[in-house]
């Protein structure tokens, strides 16, 4: 959740930045020009994969609880990764669609 209101607040407050002249002539046409949010190495990263059980000191085998365990640690990774990437998937389909329905600048308003 704390992501997504940082990806949040971070769009809207490159909204309203025009770098270029095609973000110039998309604002001056009324529509928001769309901007990548920078986001974190950490944002961009999934979680580790956590070690395969081994057995305990003494033991040839490894006990029920330790795969379990193991199996648990696995899905929290997986959801960790899912749950990032499901954010960075939706701000960038969200630029290209805003940029999509952009209008191009006339040939004399590209530097």
């Amino acid at each position: 959740m704390t992501i997504r209101l940082m990806v949040l607040g971070t769009m809207i407050m490159l909204s309203g930045c025009a770098t270029t002249s095609a973000d110039r002539a998309l604002i001056a046409a009324g529509q928001a020009a769309a901007t990548l949010p920078a986001m974190s190495d950490s944002e961009l990263t999934c979680a580790d994969e956590p070690a395969a059980p081994s057995p305990k000191t003494g033991s040839a085998r490894v006990r029920e609880s330790q795969v379990a365990n193991y199996i648990l640690d696995l899905r929290e990774s997986g959801a960790d990764c899912r749950d990032k990437l499901g954010v960075a998937k939706r701000v960038f389909r969200k630029v290209e669609e805003v940029r999509s329905r952009a209008i191009p600048p006339a040939k004399g308003d590209v530097k």
